[in-house]
């Protein structure tokens, strides 16, 4: 492709067309269109290309180039295709009849200090992997400021490119038609410190961009579809004319300290046709310097909600007022969706003019409801969780009113009444000392790599490689000095399971050091090699029941009723425990029959008896009915207590003829139990001792027969 010979032509207005296939580095060029085709570590500076009337799309075109580098030049449109380490500086474009700058396919571009406005579509338009985009402005551009894509058969008819890793930070977007920033089908993207605002025409984009239909239809700040673990931090979306955050079916969105404020229809919208998790902590809501929300959320499938921040519905507060007046309104669009977690905050600032002691978060919808918060007063947090009532909510409490009449709550004691009250660095601000906006008082006030030094926070030494001097390297935001020997110079030289190639220790294809490495579901690290799981689902198992638990084979609880204990059966291979298995575990009027409750018989030989009521038999000659006495006839109830006793020791039921071996007893016959023998056998015994005394004679003294002739012989 790179071979071609294009030579002596012109463009538009009789400008020249210049093409290589070979390393150059061209300055000062005016041009309709500059091409480069496999030209490595070429250099254009301070060039320009015409904007191209006649439909010529791509003004400076770079393909499958490595290292090439453009700055301080102009065109209407840069397009880069399969490149690899691309820097572009200090660029503008404008008037494109597509996008500004266009990256397909490449990897490692790096673009800062560029301006892309009045573009048909984007500004900035994405389709690589691990590009950075620092410090650029994007405005007045058709559809987006800065959009990254999968490309697919929406535009190139091209399945397959994904945009991966991207890093976009301190960039400016603002007037767009449809949005700032927007993410579809890309993944691992960090979006930090942009200020994005005031984007949306008011127009209609029906199909928003080259028939995308995932992206959101109205207009918004930043927004995501189909995309999965963005990360987002200290950025400023506000005034958009729909949505500061647009959120779509996208997965792992991880927001830090956004300020989102002034969008006219909401601060944030969550749309989700399938489940899918979202993050936004301390969510500033205001522009003052306090926290304001954090909610943490796992979305459900079909359901959509917003956030905004708004003024008090109502006025009539029932405990004190809304601190600082900061409320938000939280409504669902489709489905019910419920809110996992919702965290209201409040700075040290704010405690000087509350009693954080009185504040409650407060739902309203007709009337304020308290929400009954956990209240962390040493995070100065309150959170509830679980959030399914849309409304309004926001933190009340008890202001501190100067009262010096007397008759309400003082003023509390100040911290400070002067700067001198206060640390290094710190300035006293009603009553407290705080660290003034941009102070510092040490290095973890300032943002990562910075040092804080005479309470300011200094940029680090470096941030990359191409801040520091040639032979070093940038580490932990410091330039060191890059040995140049090779890593190892064989095998022994790596650690774990690499090898050594090229001077470099490196993991061999097919080896792994954890589990990480793995690329099979389940499979695990052992030895280098990854083993797969036992099973993947249950029909790897083998054996009646055997169920598939984190790649485990697993035995059923039972397979036949015998394993479930007494009275439990078997049922799909789960144990069934019966109602009951004695008495004790029925109620008080049951008792237990197979192992069921059941209520219990009476007693067949007569009944309770009735309270007190006794029949007396009749007098001879007369008759007398009976009576109801409290006293009267109270012996027999105690005689027959006791021999309902004695029979229910001396006597058992005895088995059932049918029974068999089943162990089943006949209520209605009885037989004597072991105590029962005993008894009977304790008054045989008696009646004999006495009986054997009683046919004996007896001699005087007290003497038997027998005693007495063995005396007489004696004498």
């Amino acid at each position: 492709m790179c071979n071609n010979i294009i030579e002596n032509n012109t463009g538009p207005r009789g400008l020249p067309i210049y093409y290589s296939n070979s390393t150059v580095n061209w300055s000062g060029l005016e041009a309709s269109q500059i091409v480069l085709c496999n030209a490595d570590n070429s250099v254009l500076e301070s060039v320009s290309a015409d904007t191209a009337p006649d439909g010529i799309s791509f003004n400076i075109a770079i393909h499958y180039g490595d290292n090439v580098t453009i700055t301080s030049s102009s065109a209407s449109t840069i397009s880069l295709s399969t490149c690899t380490n691309s820097t572009l500086v200090n660029n503008t474009i404008s008037g494109s009849i597509i996008s500004g700058f266009f990256d397909e396919g490449s990897n490692g571009t790096y673009l800062s200090g560029n301006t892309a406005y009045n573009c048909n579509y984007s500004g900035f338009e994405l389709y690589s992997n691990d590009a950075t985009l620092v410090s650029n402005t994007a405005y007045g551009n058709g559809i987006y400021g800065i959009a990254s894509f999968e490309l697919n058969d929406y535009y190139h008819m091209v399945y397959g490119i994904n945009s991966t890793g991207a890093t976009i930070n301190s960039n400016t977007v603002y007037g767009n038609g449809l949005g700032g920033i927007f993410l579809s089908n890309a993944q691992n993207a960090t979006i930090r410190s942009n200020t994005v605002y005031s984007n949306g025409d008011g127009e209609e984009h029906s199909e928003p961009y080259y028939g995308n239909p995932d992206a959101p239809s109205k207009y918004f700040g930043i927004g995501f579809a189909d995309a999965f673990n963005m990360t987002l931090e200290a950025n400023t979306i506000h005034d958009n004319m729909y949505y500061g955050f647009a959120v779509n079916d996208s997965d792992e969105v991880n927001s830090t300290n956004d300020l989102c404020y002034g969008n006219l229809v909401a601060d944030v919208i969550a749309i989700a046709t399938y489940a899918s998790d979202v993050s936004f902590d301390g969510l500033l809501l205001d522009t003052s310097n306090y926290p304001n929300i954090s909610f943490i959320d796992a979305l459900e499938a079909s359901t959509t909600y917003t956030i905004k921040r708004v003024p008090s519905p109502n006025t009539n507060y029932p405990e004190g007022t809304a601190v600082q007046n900061r409320l938000i309104n939280i409504t669902n669009i489709t489905g019910s969706p419920t809110i996992d977690s919702l965290t209201w905050a409040w700075g040290n600032s704010e405690q000087n003019d509350y009693n954080e002691s009185t504040f409650e978060l407060w739902k309203y919808v007709t009337s304020w409801v308290d929400l009954n918060a956990t209240k962390n007063t040493a995070a100065n947090t309150l959170n509830h969780s679980l959030i399914t009532t849309e409304g309004a909510y926001g933190m009340l409490g008890e202001y501190y009113w100067e009262d010096p009449g007397g008759g309400g709550d003082p003023e509390p004691e100040p911290d400070c009444y002067s700067d001198s009250d206060c640390g290094a660095c710190e300035e006293c601000s009603g009553g407290e000392c705080i660290l003034p906006s941009g102070a510092c008082a040490s290095d973890s006030d300032c943002d990562a790599g910075e040092t804080c030094e005479s309470c300011e926070c200094a940029p680090p030494e470096c941030t990359s490689d191409s801040d520091c001097g040639q032979g070093y390297v940038c580490e932990d935001y410091e330039c060191i000095f890059e040995e140049t020997g090779p890593e190892c110079v064989s095998d022994s030289d790596c650690v774990n399971c690499e090898e050594c190639s090229d001077g470099e220790c490196v993991l061999p294809t097919g080896s792994c050091i954890s589990d990480s490495d793995c690329a099979g579901e389940g499979e695990t690290c052992e030895s280098c090699i990854c083993i797969p799981p036992e099973c993947a689902d249950d029909s790897d198992c083998i054996g009646d029941g055997h169920s598939c638990i984190n790649y485990e084979c697993t035995p059923p609880e039972c397979t036949v009723d015998s394993d479930c204990g007494a009275g439990g059966a078997c049922e799909s291979y789960s144990c069934i425990r019966p109602e009951c298995t004695e008495d004790d575990d029925c109620a008080e009027d049951e008792e237990c029959k197979d192992y069921e409750c059941v209520e219990k018989e009476a007693p067949i030989d007569g009944g309770a008896g009735g309270a007190g009521e006794i029949e007396v038999p009749p007098e001879e000659g007369g008759e007398v009915e009976g009576k109801e006495s409290q006293g009267q006839g109270q012996g027999i109830p105690i005689v027959s207590a006791v021999i309902d006793t004695l029979s229910d020791i001396m006597l058992k039921n005895a088995p059932s003829q049918a029974a068999g071996a089943s162990g089943e007893v006949d209520a209605n016959k009885k037989e004597l139990s072991e105590a029962g023998w005993f008894f009977v056998l304790g008054i045989l015994a008696i009646i004999l001792y006495f009986g054997l005394t009683k046919l004996l004679p007896k001699l005087p003294g007290g003497t038997t027969g027998r005693a007495r002739v063995e005396r007489e012989d004696e004498e």
